[in-house]
């Protein structure tokens, strides 16, 4: 019997394709949906639907699918040992044109023989709400032949495969038209880029990364020091040049909450970082901004008064500010040499403190260090 075809608006959730394309997944049969990247077909993940899906697709038996899933939370029951970095990559690009393969712990058909598994959250709505209605685990793969292109749109699907489908789902051309990027990632964090596709490495470099941003007032004085006192004692643990930390997954920024766009490190803190052989003079000053505080996994503020402006601004994020020393780090600007040096030997003392919990993802700093403190706990500082 040829597949049912139903058109729907690309716009819309349509609730008579959704029941129709579910139920037909619910029953056991194949349907084909649109992605936002290219058309899938989707099969019930059992070990009947993984084999038709394969005689469907002429593909080598034992080769995995995907499984498909319509919110990060399904992911992160499936796949609940997925690495920070994993996770980190869900929550930031899906639902989205990403695939992640991780390491289940699962002895499923789904599994490869290194134990990995592959997982997708589609930002197409009509898709996620045929998953999250279908109410079975359901995989999915590009609608084509082994060998042949992709395809973009209904009409080829039905074509080549409408007497082997119950459901076929038209939503008009997709969206961009171009595969997911694949990104493996191993229980240590490491990854690796299968399958370069919609999404750049650059960018998956960008999100894997943990942020972690110092916050002073004018970014000129102490949060510059910061930065580079913890660039560079991450990179002697780490073993890599400050400059190839993205490499091992830190990327370590810093702002003021009151500053300009582009102003010089003071003279002070150049000196005070050039006496430990760190050069500060090509730091150029940046205000805090939402889009920076969205990124950041870990903010550290000089002043308790930093951390309340954050708290105030961005309360949703308050849970990732921190004072890198409970009892705040005053202001040399216009001080002394020797002001400078104790300022930074004071800022040295507490990242000290504090860089076990940077480099352990598992906890926050809080479980490694008895001066680290949340930023809203204390006294006023000026």
């Amino acid at each position: 019997m040829p597949a049912r075809l139903i058109t729907v608006e690309p716009t819309t959730v349509a609730s008579d394709a959704v029941s129709v394309a579910s139920d037909a997944l619910r029953q056991g049969a194949l349907i084909a949906l649109p992605t936002e990247t290219v058309y899938g077909i989707a099969a019930p993940a059992t070990a009947d639907g993984l084999a038709r899906l394969e005689e469907l697709k002429g593909r080598t038996p034992g080769q995995p699918f995907t499984h498909h899933v319509a919110t990060v939370e399904e992911f992160v029951r499936r796949a609940p040992d997925a690495p920070a970095r994993a996770r980190r990559l869900a929550e930031r690009l899906w639902p989205g044109p990403l695939t992640l393969v991780v390491q289940t712990g699962a002895d499923s058909p789904l599994t490869a023989k290194d134990g990995y598994e592959g997982f997708r959250v589609p930002a197409h709505a009509i898709a996620r709400q045929i998953l999250l209605r279908a109410g079975t685990p359901v995989v999915a793969t590009s609608a084509n032949r082994a060998g042949e292109p992709p395809a973009t749109e209904a009409a080829p699907i039905a074509e080549a495969f409408g007497e082997e489908l119950a459901v076929i789902v038209d939503a008009g051309p997709s969206q961009l038209g171009e595969a997911s990027t694949v990104v493996r990632v191993a229980p240590d964090g490491s990854w690796e880029i299968l399958r370069e596709g919609f999404i750049p490495r650059e960018v998956i470099a960008r999100v894997t990364s943990r942020q972690i941003v110092f916050v002073c007032t004018g970014n000129t004085c102490r949060s510059p020091m910061a930065e580079a006192l913890l660039r560079d004692r991450l990179a002697k643990r780490l073993g890599v040049a400050p400059d190839r930390l993205a490499d091992r997954g830190f990327e370590v920024r810093s702002a003021g909450t009151s500053a300009y766009e582009g102003g010089s490190p003071s003279e002070g803190s150049v000196l005070a970082m050039r006496a430990r052989g760190i050069d500060i003079s090509s730091h150029r000053s940046r205000p805090l901004t939402a889009d920076v505080v969205e990124d950041a996994n870990l903010i550290f503020t000089l002043g308790h008064g930093h951390a309340r402006t954050i708290v105030e601004w961005w309360p949703e994020h308050a849970e990732k500010v921190f004072l890198i020393d409970p009892s705040g780090v005053s202001d040399p600007i216009g001080g002394t040499d020797a002001l400078y040096a104790e300022c930074a030997d004071q800022i040295e003392r507490s990242i000290d403190a504090v860089l076990d919990g940077i480099l352990d993802e598992t906890n926050p700093p809080r479980e490694h260090a008895a001066l680290l403190e949340r930023a809203v706990v204390g006294p006023p500082q000026p």
